[in-house]
């Protein structure tokens, strides 16, 4: 009996002594690929705060308006309103978790107010705002091994504003389109802030805030902000990151498709003037009808030959895209917008024998655009993993538009469906514009393949490049993004 002990207990010993070098050389989970859904080990506490944290200067690059319409509601006679400079800010950390910043927007305006001739005025502006912050989830994105280099996270804020100018009085969050002088403002504001790769930072915030001149209180309402820019290098370095899980190749994106609503702004040339109706009177069922055209100035309606402009808030955007590199991708899509107007060079006054005249309008004209943008798309965040993205986007689109003139009959004081023989007038035309600008998308879900976007930037229409600099435009879209065929 004691050898069969002492047999089992040397089998038991050499199955031990065998096992030992396997169970070595076991390599441990590989932590490097990491699921979304997965959390890095919780910090034991917060790590020392680096001195290149506690400051930051920063050189926001968005501080423009192109061709803003903020003095009028009206197209004939149009306030025009153009700001262009930078936005100049100091940050620094006043505690674990509070900050304070100071800013400063220098800026050249060129604007008419409505109804005034001449051409445009130049003004100096500047404007400037002071904020407190408290950054509430920094401890969380660093237990979560999320990058908090140069106050990368989210916050609430209170910030007063000032503006000076010569020119319309403008603060940091309200533009005030009477009068001019200093004015002031405050917000209450919630915000996030990013590091865009090494160097850059997106800023972004909305709340409430309400306008202050001559002692009285204006525009109380919602407002938001956004700075796009640079953060100096030789104050703002970024601190050493731990070395962050690569990304695993088998979950690139291939392909993505996405769609978008928004503003269409595309300057389109016609040879050839629309045919002005001429003004008659008649007698039609016992009802005297006086139909007068005024004459018309170039662009008035798009009536005359040259440039127009397309203005449509609502066009639709469909487009799909392939990913030439983890962070270049190639896109194509078709955008299409249908507007009608009435034609207000015109006055149809209607009565019956006796009675005053009823002014109705009976001419009206139908306008669309058909685009193709082929653009090129950059993402400027590193990672494809993270929720939320920033990309530069610039290409070239082919437009092509269309104006059709009609005038309706009228049966007694209504307006009916019928053209008026010999009245229906339609013009053609195709153009190419440029476009520059940047993209805004946030992830949804563990693989982010569903994002919501927001497009905006600049175009300019190629057929006037030099001779017409006015013509250059701003877009706007938001939608969602699927990205797919993942590999």
């Amino acid at each position: 009996m004691k050898n069969n002990y002492l047999r089992w207990l040397g089998c038991l010993l050499l199955g031990l002594a065998v096992a030992r070098p396997a169970i070595a050389q076991t390599s441990p989970a590989d932590t490097a690929r990491l699921r979304y859904d997965e959390e890095q080990r919780p910090a034991t506490g917060l790590p020392p705060m680096p001195r290149q944290e506690r400051d930051q200067w920063k050189v926001g690059l968005n501080n423009f308006i192109v061709n803003g319409y903020p003095f009028s509601q009206t197209k004939d006679v149009p306030g025009y309103y153009t700001r262009y400079g930078l936005h100049l800010a100091y940050e620094r950390r006043l505690g674990r978790a509070w900050s304070g910043q100071v800013e400063l927007s220098p800026a050249l305006l060129h604007y008419r107010a409505e109804g005034a001739g001449g051409p445009p005025v130049a003004s100096a502006q500047l404007r400037a705002q002071v904020a407190g912050r408290y950054y509430y989830n920094r401890e969380h994105r660093l237990r979560r091994g999320h990058r908090t280099v140069g106050f990368a996270a989210n916050y609430v804020a209170l910030a007063l504003g000032l503006g000076l100018s010569s020119g319309p009085s403008e603060t940091p969050y309200h533009l005030l389109a009477t009068g001019t002088g200093p004015a002031t403002d405050a917000a209450l504001l919630y915000g996030l802030q990013r590091r865009l790769g090494r160097y850059g930072f997106v800023d972004l915030n909305a709340g409430l805030s309400g306008a202050l001149r001559a002692g009285h209180v204006q525009d109380v309402g919602p407002v938001a902000s956004l700075r796009v820019g640079v953060a100096l290098p030789f104050v703002a370095r970024t601190a050493p990151q731990e070395a962050q899980p690569d990304e695993v190749q088998a979950l690139l994106p291939r392909f993505f498709v996405g769609f978008q609503v928004g503003d269409a702004r595309y300057h389109t040339h016609y040879t050839r003037a629309n045919a002005l109706p001429v003004s008659y009177q008649e007698i039609v069922n016992g009802y005297e009808k006086y139909v007068l055209y005024y004459p018309y100035h170039s662009g008035s309606n798009g009536a005359a030959a040259g440039t127009h402009e397309y203005d449509n808030d609502k066009t639709y955007y469909l487009y799909g895209g392939y990913y030439l590199k983890p962070r270049l991708a190639l896109q194509v899509g078709v955008q299409y917008g249908a507007s009608r107007s009435e034609f207000e060079r015109g006055a149809v006054g209607i009565r019956r024998a006796g009675d005053d005249y009823h002014y109705v309008r009976t001419a009206f004209y139908d306008e669309f655009i058909l685009a193709v943008p082929v653009q090129v798309r950059y993402a400027l965040t590193r990672s494809f993993q993270r929720r939320l993205q920033v990309e530069a986007v610039g290409g070239l689109t082919p437009v092509r538009s269309g104006v059709t003139f009609r005038e309706y009959e009228t049966d007694g004081y209504t307006v009916t469906d019928r053209v008026r023989p010999g009245t229906e007038f339609r013009r053609r035309a195709l153009t190419l514009a440029a476009n520059l600008g940047g993209a805004l998308s946030y992830g949804l879900g563990h693989r982010r393949r569903m994002q919501l976007t927001v497009d905006y930037g600049l175009q300019q229409d190629l057929h006037n490049l030099f001779s017409a600099p006015e013509n250059l435009t701003t877009y706007a879209k938001a939608g969602l993004r699927y990205r797919f065929g993942y590999r």
